[in-house]
């Protein structure tokens, strides 16, 4: 089995009107879903929003990972490091 990944790929939509850039926004994405289920790929946006356009799900998803980023710093810095560990994260 292989692997591989596109990164960067960006949907753009420009209009005055609010409602017309959520339409075509939506009909962009759905041809786009549609596209990579004919095509099998999969779509990883890194972003979690709910249904009505909140970020909580993301912030809360994103903080847990910045916090075990930290903590793994933390660990390396005074585990590990010793004292150059001080001198790096200082």
């Amino acid at each position: 089995m292989s692997y591989s990944y596109a990164d960067d790929s960006n949907l753009m939509v420009k209009s005055r009107k609010i409602e017309t850039i959520v339409q075509t926004a939506r009909d962009a994405l759905e041809k786009t879903g549609d596209w990579c289920n004919n095509n099998n790929l999969v779509l990883n946006m890194g972003i979690h929003i709910d249904l009505n356009m909140k970020w909580e799900q993301h912030i809360k998803a994103l903080s847990k990972r910045l916090s075990t980023v930290v903590y793994s710093l933390h660990i390396l810095k005074y585990r590990f490091l010793g004292g150059l560990g001080r001198t790096l994260c200082s």
